[in-house]
């Protein structure tokens, strides 16, 4: 099983919470042999400052797996404004 978490933070002066208003869901994939991809979700807070998340492998049979990272970065973007529709005449 393959889910999502937030990074170790210790809460120590001057450590920097990588994860802060990211919020992995409970989301998990199985993988198999065949079942070889998934995806996991998060959800972000109004305000975030975190741009990590680690994967979490777990299961009996964790040990046939490895990820060619162990951690995922998460990219802020502005919001553009609302879309812009065009006007349209049905004729």
């Amino acid at each position: 099983m393959v889910s999502l978490a937030k990074m170790d933070f210790d809460g120590k002066e001057g450590s920097v919470d990588e994860s802060a208003g990211l919020s992995p869901s409970s989301t998990q994939v199985k993988l198999t042999a065949i079942q070889k991809t998934g995806m996991l979700q998060f959800a972000c807070d109004a305000v975030v400052e975190g741009t990590k998340l680690k994967y979490v492998l777990s299961g009996t049979e964790k040990d046939y797996f490895e990820f060619s990272s162990t951690t995922l970065t998460v990219e802020k973007l502005e919001i553009a404004g609302a879309p812009k529709n065009p006007a349209v005449t049905l004729t």
